[in-house]
C-alpha cells in the first residue's frame, strides 16, 4: 500500500499504476486519452466523456487530472471545475514527447489553474511542431495560438483515433 505524502506528486503513468496513484492521493495525474479510457473501461468520444472519466479518478483521491488529448488539446479537471485548452499546429511533425512537454509546461507554470493549462498546451503544441523526440525550448513556444475555454462544451466530439 502506498501512503500519501505531504510532498505534491505529479504522476504520468498508465494501467493499474494510474488508479493506484489516484488512490494514494497524488496531487496531479496526467493521462492521455487512451490511458484515461483504459482506467474507466470505456472509450472517450466527447469532452464530456473525458470530464466524467477525470471526475471518476478525482473521486478516488487525486486532486487534479490533466488529460492530454492530442490534436484536441488538453482538459484540466480540479476543485475549481473544468478548463480546456487547444493550440492549433499548422504542420504537426511528431507527437513523441508532446505529453511530457505538456506536463513540464504545466508544472513550470505553477501546476494549477487556467494559466498553467495555457502554458502546458503551448509547450505541448511546440513539441508536436518539432521532428522526432526533440523537446521544445523557450523559442519554440508560441502562447498567442493557445485558446482556453473555462466552460468547454461537454458535447464537443473528440477527433477519431487513427
Amino acid at each position: 500500500r502506498v501512503v500519501a505524502s505531504v510532498v505534491p506528486l505529479a504522476v504520468d503513468t498508465s494501467g493499474p499504476a494510474l488508479i493506484a496513484a489516484a488512490e494514494a492521493g497524488a496531487r496531479l495525474l496526467k493521462p492521455n486519452r487512451e490511458e484515461l479510457a483504459d482506467a474507466v473501461g470505456t472509450p472517450l468520444h466527447t469532452v464530456g466523456d473525458v470530464v466524467r472519466a477525470a471526475e471518476w479518478l478525482r473521486a478516488k483521491g487525486v486532486a487534479a487530472v490533466l488529460a492530454s488529448l492530442g490534436a484536441d488539446g488538453a482538459v484540466l479537471v480540479d476543485a475549481d471545475g473544468v478548463t480546456a485548452g487547444q493550440a492549433p499546429v499548422a504542420t504537426p511533425r511528431s507527437s513523441v514527447g508532446a505529453g511530457d512537454a505538456l506536463l513540464a509546461g504545466f508544472l513550470a507554470a505553477g501546476a494549477m489553474g487556467p494559466d498553467a493549462l495555457a502554458e502546458a498546451v503551448a509547450w505541448g503544441a511546440a513539441a508536436v511542431s518539432l521532428s522526432g523526440s526533440q523537446m521544445p525550448g523557450p523559442a519554440d513556444v508560441h502562447r498567442t495560438s493557445v485558446h482556453i475555454h473555462r466552460r468547454p462544451d461537454p458535447a464537443r466530439p473528440l477527433r477519431a483515433r487513427g
